[in-house]
């Protein structure tokens, strides 16, 4: 009877240690959770590249004009040719196994490989590639190496955001300023004297706005801005809403075709098998 309740004490012994252990780890998963969403939900100020330029914006190269007149260009082996305007001319060509950009006669190269050439006033970018990595050139400046990039978009002061991926998770660089690192990220989009966009953290979505966190949804789709409005539509459980301003619509089965102009929206939504428009038009 005495060597039964030793072992009995034994067994309960070890329960005990193997419950404390479970208990531990789980406490340090909350609170490693907890850190990974307050650290990316924060600015990361003064996120400096080993070529930037301590918080100032790119600068701006005064590009000269196109020389006038009917003029031809090549031959190249190919080409692509990405903007044109009066006083603009940008195309990608191929010459010699390398690549090449040409923008109003001012030549950046040699490449293995460039795409994405895009214009906005006095700003130009472009990502190109080396080996297995990427970069993106910004006016004078070039970021990366990166795993991907994606998404970049450029104003004609020279304000520029883009996505990139580096250790397999994504981060969005706006300026000098890095937000993430985020499991997945969707569209950013400028929004009056800010930008707006969603991202997912721990399998969940969630939109930052203002300098505000909305969220956690199961799903974020559809975000869109126009004038002083925004409208997004997202997913709780097994039901879609939409967003537009401060006001909530639904729960509906889906969403789709949302369009907004200034105060005015539109968009379908299906409920009980059944199809609907919801408009709304201001007097």
């Amino acid at each position: 009877m005495k060597k039964s309740y030793n072992n009995d004490k034994k067994v309960l012994l070890i329960l005990c240690i193997f419950l404390s252990l479970f208990l531990i780890i789980a406490l340090f998963q909350i609170i490693s959770l907890r850190e990974q969403k307050e650290t990316s939900l924060e600015i990361e100020k003064n996120y400096t590249e080993s070529n930037e330029n301590n918080n100032k914006n790119i600068p701006i190269k005064e590009l000269p004009e196109p020389k006038k007149g009917l003029r031809s260009f090549g031959p190249y082996n190919s080409m692509d040719f990405s903007f044109f305007a009066h006083d603009r001319i940008g195309f990608i060509y191929e010459e010699n196994n390398n690549f090449f950009v040409n923008i109003n006669d001012e030549i950046y190269g040699p490449y293995e490989k460039i795409d994405s050439l895009r214009s906005s006033g006095n700003s130009f970018s472009f990502r190109y590639y080396k080996k297995d990595q990427l970069y993106i050139k910004i006016n004078e400046k070039v970021f990366g190496p990166y795993q991907d990039i994606r998404m970049f978009h450029l104003t004609g002061t020279g304000e520029f955001g883009f996505e990139y991926k580096e250790k397999n998770l994504w981060h969005i660089k706006i300026n000098n300023i890095v937000y993430g690192p985020y499991e997945e990220t969707g569209r950013i989009s400028f929004f009056l004297d800010d930008f707006i966009f969603f991202y997912k953290l721990n399998g969940k979505w969630y939109i930052k706005l203002n300098n505000e966190i909305e969220g956690p949804f199961d799903a974020v789709d559809s975000l869109i801005t126009s004038g002083m409005s925004f409208a997004y539509t997202y997913k709780i459980n097994e039901n879609w809403y939409a967003k537009i301003n401060e006001n909530v619509y639904g729960p509906y089965n889906s969403i789709s075709k949302m369009r907004l102009a200034n105060k005015d929206f539109a968009f379908m939504q299906q409920k009980d098998g059944k199809w609907y428009l919801e408009l709304n038009i201001s007097e």
